[in-house]
């Protein structure tokens, strides 16, 4: 797969001269026969969005006579949702076109949510604890907000950045302030945020 660690294997019966009575393999999350007695496994659960359509489950395997059968067992469901383009929509609008995902289908599943070519003024402007609260059935969100830049570049924002209120608490939160009371400066910088 050509991925960082990857470890290539020669081909140890032909080296050794012997035959194993079957080969498992690991770390490749889909069941795959790299010769009839040796075979990926898949894996049991899920790890990444990018695995959202892949069935879970594991080999059972029999030496006498020999067999591979795979086995599927339900897990948590993952739900990947079409990435939005934002490029002219309101606040509003994006918020609407959320709604239809958060029907009871997301009730306890794994939930990953795009929003791309979000301009500055409306990125700024979401409110990533109401895009919470619209997915509070799914037991994990994952949320990409795409900024666009300029007519040829966007930015892909934090998963966990919040409303600016709790941004600049975690802001001010992260600085060495030593002449300056952080409480005293949080609460008059939410106050002024929440005054806009």
């Amino acid at each position: 797969m050509g991925e960082f660690n990857e470890l290539r294997l020669p081909d140890f019966e032909s080296l050794l001269n012997i035959n194993f009575d079957y080969i498992a393999l690991g770390h490749y999350h889909r069941p795959i026969p790299v010769k009839d007695h040796a075979w990926y496994c898949g894996s049991t659960e899920r790890t990444s969005f990018n695995e959202h359509d892949s069935s879970c489950g594991f080999l059972q395997v029999d030496l006498s006579p020999f067999s591979v059968e795979y086995k599927e067992i339900k897990t948590r469901q993952m739900i990947k949702i079409p990435p939005i383009d934002c490029e002219k929509l309101t606040v509003s609008a994006i918020y609407q076109k959320l709604e239809p995902f958060c029907d009871d289908n997301i009730n306890q599943t794994l939930v990953s949510l795009t929003l791309n070519n979000l301009d500055v003024d409306t990125f700024f402007k979401l409110d990533s604890n109401k895009i919470s609260q619209m997915f509070n059935k799914a037991l994990y969100l994952e949320k990409q907000l795409k900024r666009t830049i300029t007519n040829s570049s966007s930015q892909e924002c934090s998963t966990f950045l919040d409303a600016l209120p709790v941004e600049f608490n975690r802001f001010i939160q992260s600085l060495n302030l030593k002449e300056l009371d952080p409480e005293r400066l949080i609460k008059t910088g939410i106050d002024y945020l929440e005054s806009l």
